[in-house]
């Protein structure tokens, strides 16, 4: 017998013995407890798994707004390592990346609170996030350059989401956002030049992901390595929360204001019986008859019925969710998108279904609102006849990915274009010899900043203006 008809006899031989005890178990012969057992033990390693795990991962495996076991677990571990940091820290013996720690430690800990455990401590909350502020503002250097773990927040992700929580919840004394972000932007500068040959691309932010080097740092000068470093494309992380992100709620709101005002332009032109209004029950009669993968109906279903008790979501002008869900479907029943409609109903159907998620307990358990209200509107990516609506989702790490290139791009065109003496100083092949030469580079660099300033912005016209401001100041400070 040869080892393929071996390794099928083996097979063969498995499904014989799982199909005899099943058989057994369903007809009485074989006492439930076996089973039983076998489920318990297995569920028993599972959390035992799990609690190994580092804070980090379990946040990331938090799903929606569910206070799970997940979720407490996460919540424990967290503030038992940022208990741990704060005494070494109030000894004097913290080290850097503990410091990191901190900062993510108590942001991570302010979400769950916020998001995930349904608590109405504002107080609790707001200190959580302001351990944050504090630890960027004493040790903004330690944050920017311990900050190596791909599970990591950013520190600039972090900034603008606290930023957004009291934009929406404090009324009394702000903290200086401003000059907090100023801090963690100098920081990058300061790294960027001061970058050893070519080590910085391997020892600076260690462990989290980055695109390769935009050019060979061995024939290049210190300030074009730091010209590179400093602009370089960072790979984004996976982040179950960025639909709080403050750009994507932004774009949210700009795609689903363009769906109403399509609609009703639908409407208007169409009368009489040609005319559908489409209602949640439509959705749902759909969903029944449409051919899902594996268990994936399942998923649909619980987010469908969740959708149908009509949750308002404040980010899209307090619209309830299943007349997002009714907008977004006579949008795909329109005129326009007659040629691609069975793939859109499609997309849309996938929208329900990974808007759950399986926990622990292999159970499906649905995302927060504003993901499923994301994932519904996302639907039409890529699919719908109208531009904007087709667009995809750009978080503010994704948007400033591509403000830096191209921001980098202005002043690499700019660089070529400008005379020699010029590109030699400010790429500093050759040294200034004084005022005259200073006015030259300060000349050019404000003329690249100018530029940067003017294409961003007419990029950009529709983004949240805040946001785009102070990447557009990121940018110019890299020049």
């Amino acid at each position: 017998m040869s080892p393929n008809e071996k390794i099928v006899v083996a097979i063969i031989i498995v499904c014989i013995i799982v199909w005899v005890l099943y058989t057994l178990y369903k007809t009485k012969y074989l006492p439930s407890e076996f089973l039983d057992d076998i489920y318990d033990d297995m569920v028993y390693k599972s959390n035992f798994a799990r609690s190994l795990k580092s804070p980090e991962t379990l946040y990331d495996e938090t799903i929606g707004y569910h206070n799970d076991d997940t979720t407490k677990l996460a919540f424990e571990k967290t503030k038992k390592r940022k208990d741990a940091n704060e005494r070494n820290k109030n000894l004097g013996i913290i080290s850097k990346s503990a410091i990191n720690e901190l900062a993510v430690d108590s942001f991570v800990m302010g979400e769950l609170m916020r998001y995930n455990m349904n608590n109405d401590d504002d107080a609790a909350i707001r200190a959580y996030y302001d351990d944050v502020l504090n630890t960027m503002e004493h040790y903004p250097r330690a944050v920017v350059t311990e900050n190596t773990n791909q599970l990591h927040p950013t520190p600039e992700t972090m900034l603008y989401r606290i930023e957004d929580y009291y934009n929406d919840n404090v009324e009394d004394i702000v903290p200086n956002f401003t000059n907090i972000r100023h801090n963690l932007t100098n920081v990058r500068v300061n790294e960027a030049n001061n970058n050893n040959v070519m080590t910085t691309y391997v020892n600076n932010f260690k462990n989290r992901k980055r695109s390769r080097p935009r050019r060979n740092p061995i024939n290049l000068t210190k300030k074009e390595r730091a010209v590179d470093e400093y602009f370089e494309i960072k790979d984004v992380r996976s982040d179950g929360q960025n639909v709080h992100d403050r750009e994507v709620n932004n774009e949210m709101a700009d795609k689903y204001n363009k769906i109403l005002e399509l609609n009703k332009l639908d409407h208007m032109m169409t009368t009489g019986d040609n005319y559908a209004d489409y209602t949640i029950d439509d959705i749902g009669r759909h969903l029944q008859n449409h051919k899902f993968s594996g268990d994936k109906k399942e998923a649909a279903e619980l987010v469908y019925n969740k959708i149908r008790s009509g949750a308002t979501i404040s980010r899209l002008r307090g619209s309830r969710e299943d007349d997002i869900a009714v907008s977004v479907w006579k949008r795909i029943h329109s005129g326009e998108n007659h040629k691609n409609r069975e793939n859109l109903q499609d997309a849309f159907m996938d929208s329900l279904a990974n808007s759950a998620q399986k926990n622990y307990n292999n159970e499906y358990k649905e995302v927060c609102v504003t993901g499923r209200c994301a994932n519904i509107l996302g639907s039409l990516t890529l699919l719908d006849n109208n531009e904007q609506l087709s667009g995809s989702f750009k978080t503010t790490e994704i948007m400033k990915n591509e403000i830096f290139d191209k921001s980098y791009k202005i002043l690499q065109n700019e660089l070529a274009k400008t005379d020699e003496k010029t590109r030699d100083l400010y790429n500093v092949k050759i040294p200034s010899s004084g005022d005259a030469d200073d006015a030259i580079i300060d000349k050019f660099t404000a003329h690249v900043q100018k530029k940067i300033e003017t294409k961003i912005v007419k990029d950009y016209p529709n983004a949240d203006k805040s946001v785009v401001n102070n990447i557009i100041e990121e940018a110019k400070a890299g020049i």
